[in-house]
This record gives structure tokens, sequence and C-alpha cells, in this order.
């Protein structure tokens, strides 16, 4: 499977998609889309449509056992050096609200949402990444 052919019909859906909570955010609206397209699995289907804001989606999170959206993400993929990461693979970057916030490796760059779709922000500003396979 060519990873590119997944990934980037997401990133352009995003492109002038505004963020929101519950349903466009890093969690439910770019990892777990990605996820699908490379593995089948739905990462999202328990936290969509059940918060609105960054505290309802700690709240959520926490109902369901996680303390941070990274969590949801390392129950099911191993973690890796930023370095090892391939395009594709989850990144796991500083979040203002929730602590954490998740990525999607570009290569040299990471896409992330911002308020008015998605952007990107050099590699080296992740912390780790998930394996994605």
């Amino acid at each position: 499977m060519n990873r590119r052919s997944v990934v980037e019909p997401i990133l352009t859906k995003l492109r002038t998609t505004p963020f929101a909570w519950g349903a466009v955010d890093c969690g439910l609206g770019l990892a777990a889309p990605v996820i699908l397209g490379l593995t089948g699995k739905d990462l999202g289907v328990q936290f969509r449509g059940k918060y609105s804001t960054a505290a309802g989606a700690l709240k959520v999170l926490r109902q369901a056992g996680f303390e941070t959206v990274a969590d949801v993400v390392a129950a099911q993929f191993d973690r890796i050096p930023i370095s090892k990461a391939q395009y594709g693979d989850i990144a796991v970057l500083e979040g203002e609200d929730t602590g954490v916030g998740l990525g999607v490796v570009l290569g040299e760059r990471i896409a992330v949402l911002t308020p008015t779709g998605y952007g990107s922000i050099e590699r080296c500003k992740a912390k780790w990444a998930f394996r994605i396979a």
C-alpha cells in the first residue's frame, strides 16, 4: 500500500476545514482517519461525538481509561523515536489545551491541525512517534 495515497486525500479535505473539538481535532480529525486508512482500525469510534471542548476531551479520555490522546494510540501501536518515523506515522507533540497533541509525519515536516485547517511544523518539534503498521 502506498501510504501517500491514504494520507494525502485526508490532508486535502482538512486543508480548509476549521478545527472543532470532538469532530476535527488532532485525534478524531487527523490521526484517527490516517490510522483507519492505513490499518482498518478505527481508534476514534468510542470518542466521536462525545465532547466539544478540550476539557470534555480529557474527561472522555479518562472515562475510557486513558490520560492523553497519545495513550489511545499507544494501546495499539509501538512507540518509536521520531528519528525512525516514516511517512504516515503518528507524531506526539506538546499540546496547548490537553498537554499532548498528535500529528502525521510527512517526511521532514509533521501535519498538524490549526484553527483554520491543517498546517505543518518541523519534525524536530515532536517528542516521539508511533509506527502505524
